[in-house]
C-alpha cells in the first residue's frame, strides 16, 4: 500500500530519458536499447559491429587492434552506460560482466586486472563473483616526463598466468599502454573486457 501511494505521489522516472517509468532508473525503451552485446556479430579484437560473413573488421584483418581477445559489454550509447559510477549499482554492472563473459567461453582468469588505475569497485565484485583476486597491477611509469607508459608491478606477477583487464573507461590509447604492459609479464593468455565500446 505504501510503496502504492509512494508511486501516485513520487512516481519512478527514467534517469536518462525523463520519462514516466514502471521501474527504478530506467524506462522500458531505455532498457531494451541497453541490452548486452553480441559477440557473435563483432570483431574478436576491437570489438566494432561486423558482417557475419566475416570474422575481423576491416582495420583488425590488415592489424589488430589489440593482439589480445576484446570484448564489451554494451555500447558507448547505450542509456544505461550514463548508470556507471553509481554505488548501489555496481553489483548489477559486475553481474553484467559476468553474463557477458560466460557468453564469450572465455577460460577462468587467474587474475582480474582493473584498468584504468585506481580502484574499481565493479572489478572487484566481478573478480569476487568468479573468486578470483582483484589487483591493481599496472602503474604509470614516472619518468621521462611528459611520456606516457605503463609497467607491470612483476612482484604480483607469475608467468603463465591468464589475465582478464576490466577496463571500466579506458580510451584506446589506453588499451595500448595496458597492452604493451602486460606484454613483459609474459602471460599464457590476456583477454579485455570493456564495459562500453
Amino acid at each position: 500500500m505504501i510503496s502504492v501511494v509512494q508511486d501516485l505521489l513520487f512516481p519512478p522516472i527514467c534517469v536518462v530519458c525523463k520519462e514516466k517509468s514502471h521501474h527504478s532508473y530506467l524506462c522500458q525503451l531505455c532498457w531494451e536499447q541497453s541490452s548486452l552485446l553480441n559477440p557473435a556479430e563483432r570483431c574478436p579484437h576491437c570489438f566494432t559491429a561486423i558482417d557475419a560473413a566475416y570474422q575481423l573488421c576491416g582495420r583488425c584483418e590488415h592489424e589488430p587492434f589489440l593482439l589480445f581477445p576484446r570484448a564489451a559489454l554494451f555500447d558507448q550509447e547505450a542509456p544505461i552506460c550514463r548508470l556507471v559510477g553509481r554505488d548501489e549499482l555496481i553489483d548489477s554492472f559486475a553481474s553484467f560482466a559476468f553474463v557477458q563473459w560466460e557468453r564469450l567461453g572465455w577460460p577462468l582468469p587467474d587474475l582480474v586486472i582493473p584498468i584504468p588505475f585506481g580502484p574499481s569497485e565493479i572489478a572487484r565484485a566481478f573478480a569476487a563473483k568468479i573468486e578470483r583476486p582483484c589487483i591493481q597491477l599496472l602503474r604509470r611509469k614516472a619518468w621521462p616526463i611528459g611520456i606516457e607508459q605503463w609497467l607491470v608491478q612483476r612482484d604480483w606477477v607469475e608467468e603463465e598466468q591468464i589475465m582478464l583487464l576490466l577496463d571500466i573507461g579506458c580510451t584506446g590509447r589506453h588499451l595500448k599502454l595496458a597492452e604493451r604492459a602486460i606484454v613483459e609479464a609474459f602471460p599464457k593468455k590476456v583477454f579485455v573486457l570493456s564495459l562500453k565500446v
